[in-house]
């Protein structure tokens, strides 16, 4: 990353709803509920663990994106409700 640039977890909290994932408490619920976390390189609860560690490179290259079904289930059952 380049000096003066923004971090991930920066850049993120710029989009509507970014700064939520500081709020996760890691209580898998989302990936419980996720009826595609087993085919995911990192489920939803491991993928906000690695953007709050600015993991960029990590995240972005793997395949969860492309596995989300866009259920929402695991913004339902999330309890501090994170998109």
């Amino acid at each position: 990353m380049e000096k003066g640039s923004r971090s991930f977890l920066e850049e993120l909290s710029a989009i509507p709803g970014g700064r939520d994932v500081l709020k996760c408490i890691q209580c898998g619920s989302c990936t419980g509920s996720c009826p595609n976390a087993s085919k995911m390189d990192y489920p939803p609860r491991k993928a906000i663990h690695l953007i709050r560690s600015g993991m960029q490179d990590t995240v972005l290259s793997s395949n969860s994106m492309w596995y989300c079904a866009s259920c929402y289930l695991c913004t339902v059952r999330c309890p501090r409700e994170i998109k």
